[in-house]
């Protein structure tokens, strides 16, 4: 444990600098940072089954299967467009927006998003296991 909380402490050092291309076509030096995936898994995780039961009322049973990924772009924007069609965007404290589409009592996806730049994409119950799931996760890209 201490050296989970060491590490929050710690400041980011991205694994490599590239020059990405924004969304205005300008190239900028971005930091590419490699996300720890059992630090998304636990932190995500949680607030996921959390999140449930403040919506459902119903804790997840311990044996519920779960997914947790920083998706790639392509796949951020498919998960928005589909569970926008379904549920508004809610908060989660001033740095946490996320949304969802989630049946009691194991069934849910979440798409979070962390600081209005790092997507976190969750799946537990029956979305886990059939497949909804990324092959590796993502880099998450620092642009400076």
């Amino acid at each position: 444990m201490v050296a989970r909380a060491s590490r929050t402490t710690r400041p980011v050092v991205p694994d490599r600098v590239e020059f990405r291309t924004t969304d205005a076509g300008e190239s900028v030096a971005a930091g590419v940072i490699q996300s720890n995936q059992r630090d998304v898994e636990v932190v995500f995780g949680k607030m996921a089954r959390g999140l449930f039961y403040w919506r459902h009322g119903v804790v997840q049973p311990v044996d519920t299967p779960i997914v947790v990924s920083v998706p790639s772009p392509k796949m951020f924007n498919h998960l928005s467009e589909v569970l926008l069609k379904e549920v508004p965007v809610q908060r989660f404290g001033w740095d946490i927006w996320w949304v969802t589409s989630s049946e009691p009592p194991r069934d849910g996806l979440w798409l979070f998003l962390v600081f209005g730049a790092v997507p976190v994409y969750v799946a537990t119950g029956m979305a886990a296991e059939k497949g909804a799931k990324i092959p590796r996760p993502h880099p998450i890209i620092v642009k400076t």
